[in-house]
């Protein structure tokens, strides 16, 4: 389960809106339909690679809150791999 400031483990998210040109994207967790608003990222490297997908394409990532804001998310790398699907 989620807690306020942090999804501890890596899971499996599904692309629902691609990286824009403001550098954000959103994120559904299919095993509990709670969509996600990626606006920052761990670094350079996975911005870009998560830049690559387009919707529908599923990666693995953990999410941290970013900021005070409500709903919006850091990535971090859930490891050195993401697939598409």
């Amino acid at each position: 389960m989620a807690t306020l400031n942090s999804r501890k483990s890596s899971r499996s998210y599904k692309i629902i809106d691609s990286m824009n040109a403001h550098e954000t994207m959103t994120v559904v967790d299919p095993s509990t339909q709670g969509t996600f608003h990626v606006v920052a990222y761990d670094d350079s490297g996975l911005r870009r690679e998560l830049a690559a997908l387009e919707t529908g394409d599923s990666v693995d990532l953990t999410l941290d809150r970013a900021g005070i804001r409500a709903n919006v998310w850091q990535a971090r790398r859930a490891d050195a791999s993401t697939s598409a699907s």
